[in-house]
């Protein structure tokens, strides 16, 4: 699950925040690319372990990443990925829809792209 938001104080600042939800053990996820974008930092804003049944415990991750508006407004036709990496080893790839980004561009610009 993901959602974009953007920053008044900061004009052009997009923050994408993703929500993470699994089983097993915590993976703590420390760094993101952009598949056919430029580099990116990974914040990691909390982490919480859950619930924990028989199947094991659920973990639940918030992490972030900045993109910029020229960014989102390339990627207007294609939409894009981001690949979040975590230190046991596990990859998560997170697709970004354009109509997910045409929608949010409206809100923030009131204008149609």
């Amino acid at each position: 699950m993901f959602n974009l938001r953007s920053d008044l104080s900061a004009q052009g600042t997009n923050e994408l925040q993703i929500h993470l939800t699994y089983f097993n053990q915590m993976r703590n996820y420390d760094s993101a690319s952009l598949l056919n974008g430029p580099a990116t930092t990974l914040k990691v804003i909390p982490k919480e372990a859950g619930l924990c049944e028989a199947k094991g415990c659920m973990f639940k991750e918030l992490v972030s990443v900045n993109l910029t508006d020229a960014f989102l407004k390339q990627n207007l036709n294609d939409g894009f990925q981001l690949k979040i990496s975590s230190k046991a080893g596990i990859s998560t790839v997170v697709y970004v829809p354009p109509q997910y980004i045409k929608g949010y561009l409206k809100a923030v610009d009131g204008k149609n792209y």
